[in-house]
């Protein structure tokens, strides 16, 4: 028996699993974690080292993330919990002060904790700093910037200066409209970069810490890479011959004009996308390299997984245009990749239905940390999770600002619910019917995706009463980026822009 949840005098435990090893302690001194955006379970399991690692280490196939964008799916891996438990709501919000996370529980455990990072809904505008002794947005910061440092202006690069600047002249001369489009033609031809860096160097960040560790010391180290977010601009060599005039036009277009994306435009997109998958690729081969040669990899827990998927016009969708990650909760957006792996873990494939917000207490008791009772995910492998009969994901109405239907309600909430053979999708607003899908194939092939099927096929008419019941009474939190974007600061404005989701 382990001990799970420790709250004053209250403990529960779950029950072991003997025919899994996540559901034990193991012997692990460090722990690295990578979180990479928008990259989906069917494109990873093409991957050279990822693949490698799910077939000789342990494989989770069928990984469903807990939103559609980072500021619903973050909050699962990072505090297990949906981004509307605990006062939590589906736009732009901090980490819930009264929810540990998995960075603070590791510390308290005796763990040393660095992460670093280029998205800014992973920044310390929302609390993403919790339990780090090194914190560091790589857009920004030097890799090794402490926690509590101040923010020191003279830090951002010039571009960034030169944007914000500019976006703060315009508005006071009323000649907004006009600067955006300046900045845009700026953008299309190469002149500002973007709010990202590449794997390359949250890689060498990490291996820069283990290199310097104390021997005797334990670790937890986060990188969250973002290459295969849009822009999608993998370095040259990955590019098979596509002109960095050609790369900017498509992302140029895809952002702006997404409905006059061609078939030709939208694999020509994919293909970048999967170009920047197999740079991130040999970016965990370099990492896992340098953790052999430090002599440290046979005691290392590697954990590989992202926050949410994309898309790439694959299907058709309702409301929406189906490019990057919109807020419709198919399998191409919900199902990620998920692996452990390392010196200890052998070959083994988890075959249960989990969630992102079993990330953080599976990594918890693999060290033998105890789990916050406000924690709502499972360890995977243990009785309880196998018993589980269903998940969530839960997001709300639109993709980007500028891509809403604007007569689609912006309070309405958008759930899904996935057994091992079903997948329903649900929305609160009335005028849209439920969906429902078949994916029992999805366990023999991750790559399959969900099948539509008739409504009347469904064996358990209760799963629309489940997710009724679980969301319906929230719907005062459920409220997209929009909503909330003018209650930020205009610096976290400027960001959003700058990645896309506000106007």
């Amino acid at each position: 028996m382990i001990k799970l949840f420790l709250d004053g005098s209250f403990i529960q435990s779950y029950p072991l699993s003997m025919s899994m090893t996540l559901c034990r302690e193991i012997d692990i001194n460090n722990i690295i974690l990578l979180s990479v955006d928008c990259l989906r379970a069917d494109i990873s399991r093409d991957l050279e080292t990822l693949s490698a690692l799910m077939s000789s280490h342990t494989d989770v196939p069928d990984c469903q993330c807990t939103g559609s964008s980072t500021f619903t799916s973050m909050p699962g891996l990072m505090q297990s919990r949906l981004p509307t438990d605990s006062g939590g709501r589906l736009g732009p919000h901090s980490l819930v002060e009264e929810v540990p996370t998995l960075a603070e529980i590791l510390s308290e455990y005796g763990f040393s904790c660095a992460g670093w990072h280029s998205n800014h809904f992973t920044s310390r505008e929302f609390s993403y700093q919790r339990g780090f002794a090194t914190f560091s947005d790589l857009t920004y910061d030097s890799p090794n910037r402490p926690v509590d440092e101040k923010e020191n202006p003279q830090e951002t690069n010039l571009s960034r200066s030169l944007i914000s600047f500019g976006r703060t002249l315009s508005r006071q001369l009323g000649v907004e409209a006009h600067a955006k489009r300046v900045l845009e033609w700026f953008q299309k031809h190469g002149m500002f970069d973007q709010p990202s860096v590449p794997a390359e160097l949250v890689v060498d960040a990490i291996v820069d810490r283990i290199s310097t560790a104390n021997s005797e010391s334990s670790l937890f180290l986060w990188g969250h890479l973002m290459d295969t977010h849009s822009p999608y601009s993998p370095p040259e060599q990955y590019r098979g011959g596509i002109s960095e005039k050609t790369v900017q036009t498509l992302n140029q277009k895809i952002r702006r004009q997404p409905q006059d994306v061609t078939t030709t435009e939208a694999e020509r997109l994919k293909n970048l996308y999967l170009s920047s998958a197999r740079y991130v690729d040999d970016q965990i081969a370099r990492l896992i390299t340098e953790a052999k040669s430090e002599g440290i990899w046979d005691e290392t827990l590697l954990v590989v997984t992202s926050d949410h998927g994309e898309m790439f016009s694959e299907r058709s969708i309702p409301d929406y245009y189906p490019f990057e990650h919109p807020s419709y909760l198919c399998d191409y957006i919900t199902h990620v990749p998920l692996v452990f792996a390392g010196g200890s873990l052998p070959n083994e494939t988890i075959t249960e239905t989990v969630s992102g917000m079993d990330v953080a207490p599976t990594i918890a008791t693999a060290v033998g940390a105890e789990i916050p009772e406000t924690w709502r995910g499972i360890p995977i492998g243990c009785s309880e999770h196998e018993d589980r009969e269903h998940v969530y994901s839960v997001t709300g109405p639109g993709s980007r600002l500028t891509q809403k239907n604007e007569g689609f309600p912006d309070s309405t909430i958008h759930a899904s619910l996935r057994t091992n053979s079903d997948a329903i999708l649900w929305w609160s607003d009335e005028t849209r019917n439920s969906e429902f899908y078949n994916r029992s194939e999805t366990h023999v092939d991750p790559t399959v995706h969900e099948t539509p099927i008739n409504p009347n096929t469904v064996t358990d008419d209760s799963y629309i009463d489940l997710i009724t019941s679980r969301f319906s009474e929230d719907g005062g939190q459920m409220n997209d980026v929009a909503d909330h974007a003018e209650d930020l600061d205009e610096k976290t404005r400027d960001r959003l822009r700058e990645l896309g989701y506000i106007e």
